[in-house]
Order: structure tokens, then sequence, then C-alpha cells
């Protein structure tokens, strides 16, 4: 770990931001020292930003192809609240087979 950051707070907001059992365990990890902990639990948040990126990208690659598929099949479904994607069956909304 490099070498300590600014404290953004002390152990007293970290407990009311964290909540008492989060923090506690920040602070278990680093032996007490309060510095050590929030520098702790700033890494942490830094890594878990770096990683949800790539849960993102995975994201809208899902979303694009519902989309893709969507279009194909419906295309105007976008547009048009009469499209077959939309026709409404005894109070419910179906997709009707092919």
């Amino acid at each position: 770990m490099s070498a300590p950051s600014h404290q953004p707070f002390g152990s007293v907001q970290a407990e009311r931001w964290l909540s008492a059992p989060r923090y506690r365990r920040y602070l278990n990890v680093a032996s007490g020292d309060h510095g050590l902990a929030t520098d702790v639990y700033l890494w942490n948040s830094r890594v878990a930003a770096a990683g949800i990126v790539d849960v993102w990208h995975h994201e809208i690659a899902v979303r694009n192809t519902y989309d893709r598929e969507l279009i194909r099949r419906f295309p105007d479904c976008a547009i048009d609240p009469q499209s077959r994607l939309f026709r409404k069956v005894r109070n419910e909304f179906t997709i009707p087979a092919e």
C-alpha cells in the first residue's frame, strides 16, 4: 500500500459513515490504526470503482443485444403503442407467439 493519504474523516465520522460493524472490519485489518483503516477503506473503494466499469460495459452490451432482437422482431415497438409487442390481452401485456 502506498503512503497514507489525507484522512477524510475522524473515527467517529468513519463509524457513522460506514456503520460500526463495517468500520470495525477495516479497523481490525489495520490493527486498530484509524489512519490505516481509512486508507484501506479508500483503497477498497477505488478497486470497487475500477471493477464496476467492466460491469457497466457488459450491461450495455446485453441491453444493446436485447434492443437489436426486439427491433428485429417488432420493428415499431419503440414508437407504436399498437405494436404486436404490446398487445393487451385480458389486462395483461403478452408477447404473441410467432
